[in-house]
């Protein structure tokens, strides 16, 4: 028996009580008693019950200890060669990265896009979405050069004209307001304008406000035109694109909540033929549940035969050195019995979600 004063010191007197144990059993020295008794070991002592007593606690506390660092010893050699296990199969960041950004920019025959000759038709190979956004995006440029070209006569003639050259006088509009039909109409400047623009000067406002409202007009013209443009043509893409990523499940139909019962994929196809022609019909189960539960409790399993064999301190008993409080092995067993009754139960009303996958035919490229 040994009183530990505090959780440090505990190992070194449980080292130490053991090995007087050992000593006063065998007659041996202290260095002599350091190695773990074995059965051989008390074939020769007489056999007292003070001597029983005594063998029978050194070898509970120095197998429940034994067991414990055994059990630590095989969790890490499996944590190690789980993780070699994954080492191997995983392979560097910078390779992998690179495969990433190779395939990213690569079309499906492994060919990287060029970057000044790939055309919106080409990128529509990775997706509908993507061919359509630069699509859009082209259009957009050209929209923009156009808008920019009609809204420069505008700016220069609203900017040019707040500030008459004859006087050296600047109208009372300044700000962002200088860019704006009201700075041509300030006192009728282009009527009173010398030498600044030969051709402008003795022109009335309107004409000039005449000439500016057809920049803005034509540049409304050409967006409504890309946009009727944009939308015949987009509708021949997203047909063509449609064509050259089509796959299967675009004309499937997932079915969840099945009753239990059902046994074959024939129950499924007879039930949704009235609905038309089926090419396959698969039933898969859900069991994600279930295994989430197992997985959960072989967890709580492991933590208990981890600390099974430890011992925890209590008044005039030896405890290892890894001590275990019983309120957390009553939570452990506590949560390992609720996760088995659950799995448990589960199992026994068939907790399942079951789903199919019906492949309708295609007809005239729509669903029948």
């Amino acid at each position: 028996r040994f009183e530990a004063k505090s959780w440090g010191n505990m190992d070194r007197c449980f080292r130490e009580s053991l090995t007087d144990s050992i000593a006063r059993v065998k007659g041996l020295t202290p260095k002599e008693a350091t190695q773990p008794p074995q059965d051989e070991d008390f074939e020769h002592v007489e056999p007292s019950l003070e001597v029983a007593k005594t063998r029978a606690k050194c070898l509970r506390v120095y197998s429940a200890a034994g067991r414990a660092e055994d059990y630590r010893m095989q969790s890490n050699k499996e944590s190690a060669a789980l993780s070699e296990d994954s080492s191997s199969d995983l392979r560097s960041p910078a390779a992998s990265q690179s495969e990433a950004s190779t395939s990213y920019v690569a079309d499906s025959s492994g060919v990287e896009y060029p970057l000044w000759s790939t055309t919106y038709t080409e990128l529509g190979q990775l997706g509908m979405g993507i061919g359509m956004y630069f699509q859009i995006m082209e259009m957009l440029v050209g929209l923009s050069a156009i808008w920019t070209t009609s809204a420069l006569t505008l700016l220069y003639t609203c900017l040019h004209f707040a500030f008459n050259c004859s006087s050296g006088e600047e109208f009372l509009i300044s700000g962002v307001s200088r860019t704006s039909f009201a700075s041509i109409l300030v006192n009728n400047h282009f009527e009173t304008l010398e030498g600044s623009i030969p051709s402008c000067a003795g022109l009335s406002s309107w004409k000039i406000i005449f000439c500016i409202s057809c920049f803005d007009t034509i540049a409304a013209l050409v967006f409504f035109i890309g946009v009727m443009w944009l939308r015949h043509t987009k509708r021949q893409e997203q047909q063509r694109m449609d064509k050259e990523s089509i796959t299967c499940r675009d004309y499937s139909v997932w079915v969840r909540g099945l009753p239990h019962n059902v046994a074959h994929e024939n129950e499924i196809r007879q039930h949704f033929e009235h609905y038309g022609q089926l090419a396959q019909v698969h039933i898969v189960r859900s069991v994600g549940k279930l295994l989430s539960c197992r997985k959960r409790y072989t967890k709580i399993l492991q933590a208990l035969r981890e600390n099974s064999a430890t011992l925890f301190l209590s008044k005039g008993q030896c405890g290892a050195r890894y001590a275990m409080h019983p309120p957390l092995l009553f939570l452990l067993v506590t949560e390992a019995l609720r996760s088995y009754l659950a799995f448990v139960t589960a199992v026994q009303v068939h907790h399942f979600t079951p789903g199919a996958r019906i492949h309708l035919s295609i007809k005239a490229g729509r669903l029948q």
